[in-house]
């Protein structure tokens, strides 16, 4: 190992501790048996396990003047065999984390050496906000909350809160029924108010249980976690703590108050007519107090209770970290059967165990990461979000997949020795050539199959059926009548209008009609003859109201856009009838052409080409296709999608009217290029069933393309989302 130069060797005098330091006895390590130690360090509330060996040095520091005589000392009156080595890598330890004299300014100078950027990228994701000392006030109350926090209190919270389950079993429908309820914006609210409750209650237990075990508490406050406020409790202290289960008791305080909590609200709950507030109320406390203790709290791989209480439980201290070096030397083990000695000798069931447990935090920590960075790139704005995306990916995913492949690359020469290693390689190349290969020609995407001529006939207004000239199933020509419809609140509103416009050209005229008193009609007239310009502007809108009328009269003559067949008439519509603008009267469709269409990314419109061939798999039958070609390939981005069976794969973004999503107005989240394929029907296939005919058909479509390897696809699709959120297109 190198050292600083500033490290003393066993000719120089001994460095003294920063004043405050202090070091408690700890627990017997659980593997050795051997005495440890606990170094406190007040400034930074960072606590520090010491060895056997490393308590000894510590506490003959102040005996002796250079390392020689130290190591004398220990060795003369200890069974310890220490050498200088073991001197200089504490002497190391002490340094780097500034426990020195000679390191303390280094402490108060560290912040201002890092760069500003530096410290924003390392802590605006995780950032303690301290509120208040709350150590007086625990020390007041706390014996008169004392008899909650005893043992009788957890059996009767338990026992109770099985009994209440129990009872909650034969009402699970009625329970489970008002989760329903959550996803609305009431509920959300409901959910947030409760969480901040139960948070509260949370960490008040564990600064009680710490008190209860004369652990302080420096400050309670708020940490920020990417951009989530939680409360927190500073119990850094709970390392004195010789016991671990007395340490368990204090991690386990938080979920213990949340079981109560449940437990005191299922019961509210059975006790409250069904509906009322109360039982509403009381059910969201008891969904999210579980919910929270079982899913969060509990999860020893989220930094939360439930990792420091099996870290207790087990007696590892630093799980996270030796668990990871044990999972990295197991992977190097198996990719390359390397016989290196394990990160530390430990019992064979507990080198196995945090195997496991790291290989589990690795692939848990791949997708929080993976999270969060997605969810940085979709809270900041552009293109600062996407920057954020990528320093995210780089510090948290990458630099340790690199740092990892670095030993690869310092041990070039132990990869091919064994026979797993040169096995891994090969299974690797395939898998590599697979990706590089241009092997792939097919664009697959979401289509929506329906008539090319399609039209549903709807009343203008409402309105009275007068003459019916089609059946359900007949053949009509473009051009022919349909349907007759009238409205005589149509016709009464044309009427009136077209007695306006000749009451207003009668004015122009200097002519009066009205019947109305002359006093009356002088007055209309004044008013409409202070300018000729606005006179004329009312027979304009006047004459724009009329036309608008018989266009709308005109419609209540149904006639065919093109040549078709009847289908889906509305059922009991005959003369007479009243039908209002929402009745579908009936379709009309041209049952030879169909019409399929789809929306794909810029790097897909690139490989496909017009009278291309493509394959269309409708949902729900895999073994049937249609062969159909492509008509049409647009070179413009889509601003909306008019297929509904689209929007889901498509992620779109449909806009807010009124409070309600306007599912008229649906543009997808990024650029996709409407592709149209066509097909003509064959006689065989005209004898579908009616139904078949007028249901649009959603599925896959299998379009031939430009051949691509995977790898090239995936680089421009990156390429192409990074162009777009930084503008550089």
């Amino acid at each position: 190992m190198t050292h600083s130069s500033n490290i003393p060797n066993n000719q120089m005098s001994l460095p003294r501790l920063r004043y405050g330091i202090k070091i408690f006895s700890g627990a017997a390590d659980p593997a050795s048996g051997e005495p440890t130690g606990m170094l406190h360090d007040p400034v930074s509330h960072s606590y520090y396990k010491l060895s056997w060996a490393e308590c000894e040095c510590l506490s003959r520091f102040p005996l002796h003047e250079d390392v020689d005589e130290l190591i004398k000392d220990i060795t003369s009156n200890t069974s310890l065999d220490i050498d200088q080595s073991d001197i200089l890598n504490l002497l190391e330890f002490l340094k780097k984390n500034h426990l020195l004299e000679e390191t303390a300014h280094e402490l108060i100078s560290q912040p201002k050496e890092q760069g500003a950027l530096n410290r924003l990228l390392h802590h605006y994701l995780y950032f303690t906000v301290p509120l208040f000392k709350p150590q007086k006030f625990l020390d007041i109350s706390y014996p008169y909350v004392s008899p909650l926090f005893s043992k009788g209190m957890t059996w009767v919270v338990l026992v109770s809160l099985f009994i209440l389950v129990i009872m909650t079993i034969e009402r699970a429908d009625e329970f489970f029924s008002q989760f329903a309820e959550i996803p609305s914006l009431s509920g959300i609210v409901m959910v947030g108010i409760v969480f901040a409750f139960i948070k509260i209650i949370h960490e008040w237990a564990h600064a009680f249980t710490a008190t209860k075990f004369k652990v302080p508490v420096p400050h309670m406050g708020i940490a920020v976690i990417a951009m989530y406020p939680v409360l927190y409790t500073e119990t850094t202290g709970v390392w004195r703590l010789q016991n671990r289960f007395d340490r368990m008791a204090i991690g386990f305080a938080g979920i213990r108050a949340e079981l109560a909590l449940a437990t005191i609200f299922l019961l509210f709950w059975h006790l409250s007519p069904s509906g009322t507030l109360m039982q509403i109320v009381s059910f969201y406390v008891v969904a999210v107090s579980l919910v929270s203790s079982l899913l969060i709290n509990l999860n020893p791989l989220m930094r939360f209770d439930g990792y420091y209480l099996l870290s207790d439980f087990t007696g590892i201290e630093n799980l996270q970290m030796r668990a990871c070096n044990f999972a990295r030397y197991a992977l190097r083990r198996f990719l390359f059967a390397w016989n290196d000695p394990p990160p530390e000798y430990l019992p064979v069931a507990t080198q196995k165990f945090l195997i496991l447990f790291g290989a589990l935090l690795l692939v848990y920590r791949f997708f929080l990461f993976s999270g969060i960075a997605l969810l940085v790139y979709a809270l900041f704005f552009q293109p600062l979000g996407t920057i954020l995306f990528l320093v995210e990916v780089w510090v948290f995913l990458l630099r340790p997949i690199l740092s990892e492949l670095k030993v690869w690359k310092d041990r070039s020469r132990e990869l091919f020795i064994s026979r797993r290693s040169r096995i891994m390689w090969g299974t690797f190349g395939v898998i590599l050539l697979f990706l590089v290969l241009p092997l792939d020609g097919t664009v697959s995407a979401p289509a929506v199959e329906y008539h090319k001529n399609y039209w549903e006939a709807h009343a203008p207004d409402v309105a009275q059926v007068k003459k019916i000239l089609v059946a359900n199933g007949g053949h009509v020509k473009k051009g022919d009548v349909l349907m007759i419809l009238g409205s005589a609140k149509l016709q009464q509103d044309r009427d009136l209008m077209q007695a306006k416009l000749g009451y207003l050209e009668s004015l122009k005229r200097g002519e009066s009609v009205s019947t109305a008193s002359p006093r009356d009609e002088n007055k209309a007239s004044s008013s409409l003859r202070q300018g000729h310009a606005s006179l004329e502007e009312q027979i304009i809108l006047t004459l724009q109201s009329l036309e608008a009328m018989d266009e709308r009269l005109q419609k209540l003559v149904m006639t065919a856009p093109f040549d078709g067949e009847i289908r889906d008439m509305l059922t009991g519509v005959q003369d007479g009838r009243t039908v209002k603008t929402n009745d579908i009267l009936f379709r009309l469709i041209d049952p030879e052409s169909l019409i399929y269409v789809t929306y794909v990314p810029e790097t897909d419109r690139d490989r496909i080409s017009i009278n291309g061939s493509a394959k269309f798999i409708k949902d729900g039958q895999p073994f049937s296709s249609s062969q159909v070609e492509v008509r049409q390939v647009e070179e413009i981005s889509s601003p909306s999608i008019l297929s509904p069976e689209l929007f889901h794969d498509l992620n779109v973004n449909a806009p807010s009217n009124n409070g309600q999503p306007d599912m008229t107005n649906v543009s997808p989240r990024q650029s996709v290029f409407k592709i149209v394929c066509e097909e003509r029907l064959s006689d065989n296939k005209n004898r579908q069933s009616q139904a078949d005919h007028l249901m649009k058909k959603r599925g896959i479509l299998l379009i031939d393309a430009t051949q691509t390897s995977p790898l090239i696809s995936f680089l421009h699709q990156i390429t192409g989302l990074v162009r777009r959120e930084l503008n550089l297109n």
